[in-house]
C-alpha cells in the first residue's frame, strides 16, 4: 500500500489519461508510465528483486483489472464520458442501487465513503478509480454472503425445536479430517462475525481425542458418543467411547467435552449417548460418570424466573418443557439414543438383552428384565439431578408427545427420504413442536453421508453429518455452508417463520407461508490467490452445487482452464463475447430457498495421482446471498 501510494503520488493531475487501466485501451502497459516511476524500483535494492513491469503485470492480475474493465455490467459506470477514467459519485450511487441492490443507508453513505479515500483509490477528479473499485469489490464488506448474518442476529430465546442445530454423527474419525482443520481455524470462527471469511487450516489431530476435540471446537452443538465396555482382566473393565475404529476412556472423553465444548461458542451442547453396546450393569455406571466428568455443566432445567416464564410459554404452545438456547447457555443436555436397528450397522445384529423391550405377554420378570428395571431406576434417579431426554425411533404416524416430557426422535436417512416424498407437510407440522435427529446409515469401515438439506427442508432440527469423510465429502461442505458463518457461527440457526410455532399464534391461526421460489443466476468472473497442488498450477475447473430439497439439488461445472496470470483463474464460459454481450450464466431454480445451501468448489486436475482434487471452496445459505458483483472468500 505504501509503495502504491508513492507510485500514484508521483503522477500529476492527469493520472486518468496516463495510467493504463484508466484509459479506454486494454490494460497492461507499464511503458506508458513516466520513467521516474520505474526508477523507484532501482533504489534501496528493490531493483534486484522485482522490476516495475513485473510488478505492474502482477498488480493488474490480482486487481482483476481486465475482468472488471471488460465486464458488461460495469461498462456504463466505468466508461461514462462525463467521468472518464473513474466512477463519479452519481454513477457510484446508481451502481449501488441498480447493480448491488444495497440498502438505503449504504447508498446515502456513499459520498462520505468516497471522501475518506485517497489516491490511488480515487482519481485526481475525485472519482472512484478502477483500482478503488477493485479494492471495494474484493473486500469483505462486499461479501457474497450478507455480513450482517455473520453476527449473532437470531432470537436465542425460542424453544430448541425452532432451530437448525449443527450436529455430528457418533462415528468420529481416529485422526482429524475436516473437523481437525475446522478446529485449527476455531479462532477464525470468532472473527467470522466481523470478516465473513471461511478459513481452513491443514493441521490434523494426531491422537484419538483430537478428533473429538476438533468436532467440539468447530461449533457442532449436537454430538453423538457411542459407549463401549473394555474388559480389563477377568473381573474389571471400564467405560469407553468408540470412535471410528479406536476407543478412548469415557472419563477422558468427558474431560475433552468440558475443556473444548464452549471455547468457540457458549450455546448449549446436546450430548447424544448411544448405549447399545453396554449391558444393563455397565449402562448403570454412566450417570455417575457424567456427574463426575461434567458436574455443573449438566443442564438442570428451569431455575430462574425468566427461564420458568419461557418454559410456561413453550408449554402453552404445545412445546413441552423445551428450553431455549439462552436458557441452557454454557450447559450440556444429555440425550439417550434408542437401541434401534440402523443406528450403527457395523455394531449389529441385536442390542444387548438388557435393553431389549420386555415381551408384552410375560407375567414374570426374567433375570434380564430385572436388570433392565434396575438400570431404568438408576437413570430415573439421575434425572432428578440433571436433565435427561430419552430417544425413540420416529413414528411415521406423528403422534403427539406428553407435554411434561421431552423425547427426541431418531430418523435414519433412508426413511427420511421416503417421508419427504410422501409426508412432507406432515413432517413440517410435526417439527414445529418436536425434535428429531436424522443420521446416515453406513458402516464404520465405509462411512457415507446423505443430503442434509433434505432434513432441513422438512423442519428436522438435527441432521447429523459424519465428519469422518472430511473435505472430500460434499455433505460436509453443505454443513459448513449452513452453520459456519450464519448467526455468528454459534451452531444454532433459527428456522424460517413458516417452520416455527410463533408465540401468540394459536394452532388454529393461519400458518406463515414459505418464501417464494427463487432463480439464482451466477457467473464466476475470476478467482485469485488460489493455491495449487504442485509447484505450478495446472487445469482448474469450478463446480457450483445447490444442496436443498430433493427437487432443488443441482450442479453445474465450468470446464478446466489454465491460469491467465499469477494465481489468477478465469473460465471462458464466463467471459463476455467479442461483441461485449454478457455470457449465459449458470441458472438454478430453487423452490425452497430457505433450506438451500450453495457450494462453490475449485478442483485441480492431479496429473500425478489422476482425477480432480478440491483445492478451495465457498459455501453459504442461499437466502443470505446478495446480488451484483460480489466476493466469495475461499
Amino acid at each position: 500500500g505504501i509503495l502504491l501510494g508513492r507510485l500514484f503520488d508521483s503522477l500529476d493531475a492527469e493520472l486518468p489519461e496516463t495510467a493504463s487501466f484508466s484509459s479506454g485501451q486494454e490494460p497492461r502497459g507499464p511503458e506508458r508510465w513516466p520513467k521516474n516511476l520505474a526508477d523507484i524500483f532501482c533504489v534501496g535494492g528493490l531493483g534486484g528483486m522485482v522490476s516495475f513491469p513485473q510488478f505492474w503485470i502482477a498488480l493488474e492480475d490480482l486487481l482483476m483489472c481486465r475482468q472488471l474493465w471488460e465486464e458488461p455490467g460495469l461498462q456504463k459506470y466505468l466508461k461514462d464520458g462525463a467521468s472518464p477514467g473513474g466512477v463519479s459519485l452519481g454513477n457510484w450511487r446508481w451502481f449501488l442501487v441498480q447493480v448491488q441492490d444495497e440498502a438505503r443507508e449504504v447508498v446515502e453513505s456513499a459520498e462520505a465513503q468516497l471522501r475518506k479515500l485517497s489516491a490511488p483509490d480515487i482519481t485526481g477528479a475525485g472519482h472512484l478509480s478502477l483500482y478503488g473499485l477493485s479494492r471495494y469489490l474484493c473486500s469483505l464488506a462486499n461479501a457474497f454472503f450478507d455480513p450482517r448474518r455473520c453476527k449473532m442476529n437470531n432470537d436465542m430465546t425460542r424453544p430448541l425445536c425452532e432451530y437448525w442445530i449443527s450436529s455430528a454423527h457418533h462415528v468420529h474419525c481416529d485422526v482429524g479430517g475436516i473437523a481437525g482443520r475446522a478446529a485449527a481455524a476455531s479462532d477464525e470462527l470468532h472473527q467470522c462475525a466481523e470478516t465473513a471469511s471461511i478459513g481452513c487450516s491443514s493441521d490434523a489431530a494426531a491422537e484419538p481425542k483430537g478428533a473429538l476435540e476438533a468436532v467440539l471446537r468447530s461449533s457442532c452443538r449436537a454430538v453423538g458418543l457411542a459407549l463401549d465396555w473394555v474388559q480389563q482382566g477377568r473381573s474389571g473393565g471400564s467405560l469407553h467411547v468408540l470412535l471410528q475404529q479406536d476407543r478412548m476412556p469415557l472419563a477422558e472423553a468427558l474431560q475433552v467435552v468440558e475443556g473444548n465444548a464452549f471455547k468457540a461458542t457458549s450455546m448449549p451442547l446436546i450430548l447424544v449417548l448411544h448405549l447399545g453396546r453396554l449391558s444393563a450393569a455397565q449402562s448403570s455406571l454412566v450417570p455417575a460418570a457424567l456427574s463426575e466428568g461434567l458436574g455443573p455443566r449438566l443442564f438442570r432445567g428451569s431455575r430462574d424466573e425468566g427461564t420458568a416464564t419461557r418454559a410456561t410459554a413453550s408449554a402453552s404452545m404445545g412445546l413441552g418443557n423445551l428450553p431455549s438456547p439462552e436458557d441452557a447457555r454454557d450447559h450440556v443436555i444429555v440425550v439417550l439414543a434408542p437401541a434401534a436397528k440402523g443406528w450403527d450397522p457395523s455394531l449389529e445384529p441385536d442390542a444387548p438383552p438388557a435393553l431389549r423391550p420386555a415381551p408384552s405377554t410375560s407375567t414374570t420378570m426374567s433375570r434380564g428384565e430385572g436388570d433392565r428395571a434396575d438400570v431404568l431406576g438408576v437413570w430415573q434417579e439421575a434425572s432428578k439431578n440433571f436433565t435427561i431426554w430419552t430417544g425413540a425411533p420416529l413414528d411415521s404416524h406423528f403422534p403427539n408427545q406428553l407435554l411434561d416430557e421431552v423425547s427426541v426422535n431418531f430418523l435414519p436417512c433412508d426413511e427420511l427420504r421416503a417421508l419427504e416424498k410422501g409426508k412432507n407437510q406432515q413432517m413440517l407440522e410435526y417439527h414445529r413442536q418436536y425434535m428429531t435427529m436424522a443420521f446416515p446409515v453406513a458402516t464404520r469401515t465405509a462411512p457415507a453421508n446423505f443430503n442434509l438439506a433434505t432434513a432441513w427442508s422438512c423442519g428436522v432440527q438435527m441432521a447429523a453429518v459424519g465428519l469422518t469423510l472430511g473435505g472430500d465429502d460434499g455433505a460436509v461442505l453443505a454443513h459448513t455452508g449452513r452453520f459456519y458463518q450464519d448467526n455468528g457461527g454459534c451452531g444454532y440457526v433459527l428456522k424460517p417463520m413458516h417452520m416455527r410455532m410463533e408465540v401468540g399464534r394459536q394452532l388454529t391461526d393461519a400458518v406463515p407461508t414459505a418464501p417464494d421460489r427463487l432463480r439464482l443466476d451466477l457467473r464466476l468472473l475470476a478467482a485469485r490467490a488460489v493455491p495449487c497442488l504442485g509447484e505450478a498450477m495446472g487445469l482448474v475447473s469450478v463446480a457450483v452445487s445447490i444442496w436443498g430439497a430433493p427437487g432443488d439439488c443441482s450442479r453445474q461445472v465450468y470446464k478446466p482452464a489454465r491460469p491467465v496470470g499469477p494465481g489468477l483463474l478465469a473460465w471462458p464460459e464466463a467471459l463476455p463475447a467479442e461483441d461485449g454481450t454478457t455470457p449465459k450464466p449458470m441458472s438454478f431454480a430453487i423452490a425452497a430457498p430457505s433450506a438451500a445451501v450453495l457450494v462453490l468448489e475449485l478442483m485441480e486436475l492431479d496429473t500425478t495421482a489422476g482425477g480432480a482434487r478440491r483445492i478451495a471452496f465457498f459455501a453459504a445459505p442461499v437466502d443470505g446471498l446478495r446480488q451484483g458483483p460480489r466476493l466469495a472468500p475461499l
